[in-house]
C-alpha cells in the first residue's frame, strides 16, 4: 500500500493562510494504506504549515481501521497555528486522532476550538488504538480555550480533550469537557488529558 496519505476537505497541505471557510466533504484514507502509516488527514486541512482561522468542518473525516494516524476533524497534522475552529465531522482513525487536530507539533498554538461530535480510535488486526482526544490526539504545543461535547473512544491514551499531552512544555489552558461526553478506553484514560511519564 501507500507509504503516506495526506488529504483535506479543502487543502491537502497549507503553507499560507486559510480563513473564513468550511468543508462538508467526506475525507477518507485509501483502504490500501499500510498499518503504521503517518497520515495527515483533516476535515479541512491535511497538514498545516501556515495559519488557519475561522473554519468549520461538517462532513466525515475517516481514517477508519486502516492503521492510519494523524487524523483530525479540522487538521491532521498542525505545524503552524490555528485560531477559531468548530468540528461537526465524525472522526475516526487508528492513532493520533482528535476532534480538531490529530497531532499538534512542538511550539504550535491552537485556540478557541469546539468539537461537537464523536471521535473514535479504530483498531486494525492486532494494532490497538492510541492517543485519542476530543480536541487533539497528541499535543506538544499549546491548546487554549477549547470545549469537547462528543463521545471519545479508544484503547490507550484516551482523553476527553487531549489523548497525550506529550511533554513538560505542552500547555493546556481553559479547557472544558462536557459532563455528558462519555470517554471510553482500556489504559491511560483521563477526563481532560493523559500525561506522559516524565
Amino acid at each position: 500500500g501507500s507509504s503516506t496519505a495526506v488529504a483535506g476537505g479543502l487543502v491537502g497541505t497549507n503553507d499560507g493562510g486559510l480563513a473564513n471557510s468550511f468543508s462538508d466533504s467526506a475525507v477518507t484514507v485509501d483502504t490500501n494504506v499500510t498499518s503504521g502509516t503517518s497520515a495527515g488527514l483533516g476535515g479541512v486541512v491535511g497538514i498545516n504549515n501556515g495559519n488557519v482561522q475561522y473554519v468549520d468542518s461538517l462532513g466525515v473525516t475517516n481514517g477508519g481501521a486502516t492503521g492510519s494516524s494523524n487524523i483530525g476533524g479540522i487538521i491532521g497534522t498542525n505545524n503552524g497555528n490555528m485560531y477559531s475552529g468548530y468540528n461537526e465531522s465524525i472522526v475516526s482513525g487508528n492513532d493520533k486522532v482528535g476532534g480538531i487536530i490529530g497531532e499538534n507539533k512542538s511550539g504550535k498554538t491552537v485556540s478557541n476550538v469546539v468539537n461537537a461530535t464523536s471521535v473514535t480510535g479504530a483498531t486494525k488486526g492486532n494494532d490497538i488504538s492510541e492517543y485519542v482526544g476530543g480536541l487533539v490526539g497528541v499535543n506538544s504545543g499549546s491548546v487554549t480555550n477549547g470545549r469537547n461535547n462528543g463521545t471519545i473512544t479508544g484503547n490507550e491514551y484516551v482523553g476527553g480533550l487531549v489523548g497525550n499531552n506529550a511533554s513538560k512544555n505542552s500547555v493546556l489552558t481553559n479547557l472544558v469537557n462536557d459532563s455528558s461526553a462519555a470517554i471510553t478506553g482500556e489504559r491511560y484514560v483521563g477526563g481532560i488529558a493523559v500525561m506522559p511519564l516524565l
